[in-house]
């Protein structure tokens, strides 16, 4: 196998993986920046733990404004 038989396996098996992820990446929400060098996606999502510390700092916070709302 030459080289330009190599190269041309490369990028059939790396479109086929950006293809996939891409597919992947559709089924979620995301925004898409069009640049001249090319494209941004951002993909939004939160996981469970980001959701369980979010939920106990606003918790905490909520307690220390009540805590000091009843010392006056």
């Amino acid at each position: 196998m030459n080289e330009t038989e190599n190269q041309t396996d490369n990028t059939s098996n790396g479109d086929i993986a950006q293809n996939d992820v891409q597919q992947y990446v559709d089924l979620r929400s995301h925004t898409t920046i069009e640049t001249p060098e090319g494209n941004i996606h951002i993909i939004h999502e939160i996981t469970l733990g980001e959701m369980i510390i979010s939920v106990l700092i606003a918790a905490t916070l909520i307690f220390m404004f009540l805590e000091r709302m009843m010392r006056r």
